[in-house]
């Protein structure tokens, strides 16, 4: 395992110090794993979010290119719509992340 320093601002060091005495973290280096794999959880996700973005996109081209398209009228309902769904999708992602963090603590 690679072992790191790491300067923190005042407050970042209070926060860890804090999770630490109230018994979130055994120690401060867990606070910072535990940071730093939701970090890489939630760029795996939004590296996937992307990755189907564009897929998207190119059936949405492709469905274009065989007169399959759809007319929109209300653009800002159709965004709103869309945003909806994107909220939606992060609130059930970051519940999955919920769910996996206290699978991997049982």
């Amino acid at each position: 395992m690679a072992a790191y320093t790491v300067d923190l601002p005042e407050d970042l060091a209070r926060f860890v110090e804090e999770q630490v005495a109230a018994g979130a973290y055994l120690d401060a280096a867990a606070v910072l794993r535990s940071a730093v794999l939701r970090h890489k959880w939630r760029a795996d996700q939004q590296e996937a979010r992307e990755r189907r973005f564009r897929e998207l996109v190119q059936e949405g081209v492709d469905e274009l290119d065989r007169g399959e398209g759809i007319l929109v009228e209300d653009i800002e309902a159709f965004c709103k719509q869309i945003g909806d769904e994107v909220e939606a999708e992060i609130a059930a992602e970051d519940a999955a992340y919920a769910a996996h963090r206290a699978g991997k603590a049982a």
